[in-house]
């Protein structure tokens, strides 16, 4: 296995399979040594999950998107029509809620739902709240739409 210069060559063959081999064992390693992504933290977002139109009676969803645990001391959100920022009302708590990394909780709150003349099909808001962690103050702005739920009159989601 000699070439014209008097030098003897390696064999492609076993040079390719052993730089397959290595890199292949090489990215292996390095993609073991890297475990799970890990998730940014993201703000936390809050939003109406129903209302009852009747009663006032609704519940707040909190999305907590942070990765590590924290309590909701104390939170203050004002409602708004989107569309003329004007205020519906005020919902507060001060629930000192256990908030999980990346979990969901709801809270109940009691608001007279806006005197319309008619009970609309959806209902468009605003809800811009301050929220007490222990860990610090955070502020939301979230907006949606209610849509009555046809099986009950009263109840919008």
């Amino acid at each position: 296995d000699m070439n014209r210069t008097g030098l003897r060559h390696t064999r492609p063959k076993r040079l390719a399979a052993w730089s397959i081999t290595t890199i292949t064992a090489m990215t292996a390693l390095a993609l073991a040594g890297c475990g799970a992504p890990v998730r940014p933290d993201l703000p936390t977002v809050v939003s109406i999950d129903q209302w009852n139109s009747q009663s006032g009676q609704g519940l707040l969803r909190i999305e907590y998107r942070d990765n590590k645990p924290a309590t909701l001391e104390s939170f203050q959100c004002e409602l708004q029509e989107p569309s003329s920022d004007k205020s519906i009302g005020h919902i507060s708590g001060q629930p000192a809620l256990p908030l999980d990394p990346y979990g969901t909780e709801r809270v109940a709150f009691s608001l007279p739902f806006p005197a319309q003349a008619a009970q609309p099909q959806q209902l468009d808001y605003r809800l811009i709240c301050q929220l007490q962690l222990d860990k610090g103050q955070e502020k939301t702005r979230y907006r949606s739409t209610l849509y009555r739920i046809p099986a009950e009159n009263d109840l919008y989601r």
